[in-house]
């Protein structure tokens, strides 16, 4: 029997098509984990600092969420490609809202006046429901000063919002 005869009677080979995985769409961190635990450890450490996740605190966010507590374990966890970015991307996010806080309102005025964006309807818009949702500007207007209008927004007429209420 000849080697391709072999590979066809196994299934192996060129004989049979190969088959393909699906391919997984990348991950930028924007969306929750699956893994509940690993979530809850991503949100611990992203309030800390780099140095400090790698050492004692990062150990203690790792037992913290219900992890059994060992040394290198946090470190193995800190490594996996999509823990890493939601790690990032919330202290990307923590940044983000810090710097919204420290603007004033003037300046959150200006900067939308700048933009183009002149009245709060512009900011956003009503579904078929009649449920009012703020617009994607994201490609437009910086994360903290979106966040500052929101702010700008609750404190003016009450409306409810999850960024500092």
């Amino acid at each position: 029997m000849t080697m391709k005869a072999k590979d066809e009677a196994a299934g192996t080979g060129a004989g049979k098509a190969a088959r393909r995985l699906p391919v997984r769409p990348s991950f930028d961190g924007s969306c929750a984990l699956h893994n509940y635990m690993h979530e809850q450890f991503a949100q611990e450490v992203a309030r800390l600092s780099e140095q400090d996740a790698l050492g004692r605190a990062g150990e203690d966010a790792y037992a913290a969420v219900g992890f059994t507590r060992h040394r290198q374990n946090h470190i193995r966890l800190l490594r996996r490609e999509r823990v890493a970015r939601r790690i990032a991307w919330l202290r990307c996010e923590r940044e983000a809202a810090a710097q919204a806080a420290r603007m004033s309102p003037g300046k959150v005025i200006e900067e939308l006046h700048a933009r183009g964006i002149e009245r709060f309807d512009d900011l956003v818009e009503r579904n078929a429901a009649g449920v009012v949702c703020v617009r994607d500007l994201s490609s437009c207007l910086p994360v903290e000063i979106g966040i500052g209008a929101l702010k700008l927004a609750h404190q003016a007429f009450g409306i409810k919002s999850p960024i500092g209420s």
